[in-house]
């Protein structure tokens, strides 16, 4: 019950209505469990700020849409390097590079 009467501010249209609803919902709160609707006004700047413009849901949707580009590339190349591994044979043991440990003091 108390999440969807939060949730309501976050169904809002506009910054105001938010402001408003968030508000509201805290005083109805408040009679019931005081500690929550002190809790909300205490959280209103940081939960009313999220998105303060337009711009800045540009820019979190952009970041998020050019990661699913990065991974998508990177998903579908031509030649998968994994792929060309699988397709040389393992070394035997006259190929193997030598290997060198360093000496003890």
């Amino acid at each position: 019950m108390v999440a969807a009467a939060i949730r309501q501010a976050f169904d809002q249209r506009d910054h105001d209505n938010a402001v408003q609803t968030w508000r509201h919902v805290a005083d109805q709160l408040r009679a019931r469990w005081p500690k929550l609707g002190a809790f909300m006004d205490d959280a209103e700047a940081d939960v009313g700020g999220i998105f303060p413009n337009e711009e800045s849901i540009v820019r979190l949707i952009g970041a998020v849409l050019l990661k699913a580009s990065d991974e998508w590339q990177r998903q579908h190349r031509y030649m998968q390097v994994e792929a060309m591994a699988d397709s040389i044979p393992p070394a035997t043991e006259e190929e193997k590079p030598l290997q060198i440990t360093p000496k003890a003091a």
